[in-house]
């Protein structure tokens, strides 16, 4: 009776371990337990650099990267002005007023950041030649940076095509 006690549980052992080891190759395979991530802010704009060659893209990154530090104290002002929103918003009488216009200068401190870095932006690509510009341009209109090099292999080859019909000139400011 032992031995056969001892065979179901040497069994049924077996059979969790092999249960277990397929569940553990399922999770790091297929990544079930990945949840998925938003996009960091600059992620696109970090990803559309690939759209440049190696040097150039490393400067570019280079320039963001130097915004990024610079444009910390913004960064850290509409942070503050967001929990100090939030704190209005969970206090135990509500002033709309205070709330609006904490909301009103996170947005501004954002708006602010996020034109230091357009300018810093247009700055860096005076830089560049125009195919690499207009590789960036279309890297940067998509969303979806996972599918980058395949999009800008796609441009290449639209690019070529319309590079062939004349273009009109951009209207100039008098």
């Amino acid at each position: 009776m032992k031995r056969i006690s001892l065979k179901v549980w040497l069994g049924l052992s077996l059979a969790l371990n092999l249960f277990l080891i397929g569940l553990t190759i399922g999770v790091i395979g297929f990544g079930w337990f990945n949840a998925p991530q938003r996009p960091r802010p600059g992620a696109n704009l970090w990803a559309a650099t690939l759209a440049v060659p190696e040097a150039d893209r490393m400067a570019l990154r280079q320039t963001l990267r130097a915004h990024a530090v610079a444009a910390q104290p913004e960064v850290k002002a509409a942070r503050q002005a967001r929990r100090q929103a939030a704190a209005l918003v969970a206090a135990q009488v509500y002033d709309r007023a205070a709330v609006a216009a904490a909301l009103a200068e996170a947005r501004g401190h954002e708006m602010k950041a996020r034109a230091d870095l357009d300018e810093t932006l247009a700055s860096a690509l005076v830089k560049l030649p125009v195919d690499e510009r207009k590789a960036l341009a279309l890297a940067l209109i998509r969303t979806r940076p996972g599918n980058l090099r395949a999009q800008i292999r796609q441009a290449d080859g639209e690019g070529a095509q319309r590079s062939a019909a004349p273009q009109p000139a951009p209207p100039q400011k008098p």
